[in-house]
């Protein structure tokens, strides 16, 4: 069961990983598109500044700063470029088939019904991981108990049937025996489980309340 709610929680988690790659590629796609327009205007405006210094108008500082500051723009410009690649790659990765960024859409929000935040809340109980981790804690739990009965006697039950005897045992047919097996040479082996078990338990309390 432990298994089988993580593996549930793994393609949730490969969704997550999914939707949040989409939208990286959104707002790259996004960031190049203003960081174009803004490149645009600024070359208007240093086109005009060259326009304005050849008739005294305009300071070569002014000239000199726009130009500064486009180049910065084309250095964004090729970081978002950059960061939309790196995003394609992911998603090429994740879903397994090629991704053709022009195409990555927005889709219409306005019909998704808004849950109270509380509700997923109470929900979390029911995840996958949650209760992966309970079945983990309860296998933990029972290993304890496995590595304590190695402290204590076993007996055992063996019974022959006989279809012919010999001798003086020949009218009798069947016996049986009973064996007890009393671990008294084992005691630090098996408190060596029980202090390993009960150390996987803590372990695995700890990293869940993390």
């Amino acid at each position: 069961r432990q298994r089988k709610n993580e593996y549930i929680r793994s393609k949730q988690d490969l969704f997550l990983e999914v939707a949040k790659t989409f939208y990286d590629i959104l707002l790259f796609k996004q960031d190049i598109a203003n960081i174009e327009e803004t490149r645009t205007l600024f070359q208007e405006r240093i086109n005009e500044l060259n326009e304005r210094e050849q008739i005294g108008r305009s300071r070569a500082s002014e000239v000199v700063n726009a130009v500064s500051r486009l180049k910065n723009l084309e250095g964004d410009l090729a970081q978002s470029r950059g960061g939309l690649q790196i995003a394609r790659v992911i998603m090429e990765y994740l879903t397994g088939v090629p991704v053709d960024v022009s195409r990555v859409k927005e889709q219409d929000l306005e019909n998704i019904i808004q849950d109270d935040p509380n509700d997923y809340i109470k929900a979390a109980e029911t995840r996958p991981d949650v209760i992966a981790a309970k079945n983990e804690m309860n296998v933990a739990w029972n290993a304890i108990v496995v590595a304590q009965s190695g402290l204590w006697p076993t007996l055992g039950f063996v019974t022959d049937h006989y279809e012919l005897r010999e001798g003086f045992q020949s009218p009798i047919t069947w016996d049986f025996t009973l064996q007890m097996d009393v671990p008294l040479f084992r005691g630090f082996e098996n408190v060596g489980l029980i202090k390993e078990a009960i150390a996987k338990e803590t372990t695995v309390l700890e990293i869940e309340e993390i």
